[in-house]
């Protein structure tokens, strides 16, 4: 059987037309998705926190129970400084009354302690409440105005701010300033990608309206 070699090599010079044309577009298509810009934007967190109503009305919220807290502390060692002037007036010779006056200042101030453990437990938690809800506000506020504005990213903007060292702390200055250094996770951002003052705007807003 007589085989035409020039149509074999025709056919084969299609093939591998084909094929190349194939890769090169599956090569263009990747290179098309690679290169497709990531739309990001980034916040300054502590001017963001500065400038947050929420936060600034939690913190007096909390100072006024720190302040109730104080008074009721400063109340009750005033009464447990009378008690102890009563003892010190007892005579000497009296024991039971002194035994009596003794047990009473000891017992107050076992409830005393009780109720500053009890006391600095809720306060911890009110803080520990405060900042978690003021996250989750946060992010959703960061999530609408992203998908209001086309923001695909948004980062905490850690890039401003000089190194700087504490002569008190135990590491060394050294080490200090290369933990902040390493840490770091911006080095630049063009303010045109800030978006810290609508946020806050934005925020303070719903916030105001009760949302």
């Amino acid at each position: 059987m007589h085989i035409n070699r020039k149509v074999i090599g025709v056919g084969a010079v299609v093939v591998f037309c084909l094929l190349c044309s194939v890769i090169a577009y599956r090569a263009s298509a990747s290179r098309n998705m690679a290169a497709r810009p990531t739309a990001v934007a980034v916040v300054n967190l502590r001017v963001l926190l500065d400038g947050l109503n929420q936060r600034s009305d939690a913190e007096i919220r909390i100072g006024r129970m720190e302040e109730e807290i104080r008074a009721e502390g400063e109340r009750r060692a005033t009464f447990v400084e009378g008690l102890q002037k009563e003892y010190d007036e007892i005579p000497e010779s009296d024991a039971e009354a002194r035994r009596a006056k003794g047990d009473q200042i000891m017992l107050e101030n076992l409830n005393n302690q009780a109720w500053l453990r009890l006391n600095a437990e809720k306060l911890d938690i009110e803080k520990s409440l405060s900042w978690q809800d003021l996250d989750r506000s946060i992010r959703q506020a960061v999530a609408a105005l992203a998908a209001a504005d086309g923001w695909e990213v948004v980062l905490v903007d850690d890039s401003l701010g000089e190194l700087r060292s504490n002569p008190n702390a135990q590491l060394s200055r050294e080490a200090q300033v290369t933990q902040q250094m390493t840490s770091r996770r911006i080095l630049y951002a063009d303010s045109a990608v800030n978006i810290t003052d609508q946020l806050i705007t934005r925020m303070n807003n719903a916030y105001q309206s009760g949302g």
